[in-house]
């Protein structure tokens, strides 16, 4: 019985990765159409933190005052991006909003 060379068994795996990677740049969108889905799914620009806490339920803005009095402001974030589908940094920002508004409240009572 005789092996075989290592030559053999390296040419067949050569000859799939070539013809998978021809295949897959056959099948693959063109540059243009990816540029064009690109444009087109590209998001919306950031509304300001006033527009975004208006759109925030009353329910979920007082469980976001709530845990931001006690101390736990990665959750109020966590709330704030699930009730409005926003991303981290508007939530972020957002919930830093409520908290100054907080802040000035305690101030001015």
């Amino acid at each position: 019985m005789s092996e075989l060379s290592p030559a053999y068994t390296l040419l067949p795996m050569l000859m799939l990765f070539v013809a998978g990677f021809i295949v897959g740049r056959a099948t693959a969108p063109s540059r243009a159409a990816r540029q064009s889905r690109d444009i087109e799914t590209s998001p919306a620009p950031a509304k300001s933190s006033a527009d975004l806490l208006d759109a925030l339920p009353a329910d979920t803005q007082a469980n976001v005052r709530l845990l931001l009095g006690s101390g736990r402001k990665i959750e109020a974030i966590r709330d704030v991006r699930h009730a409005l589908g926003i991303g981290l940094t508007e939530a972020k920002d957002l919930v830093e909003h409520i908290e100054a508004s907080m802040s000035r409240g305690a101030r001015a009572s």
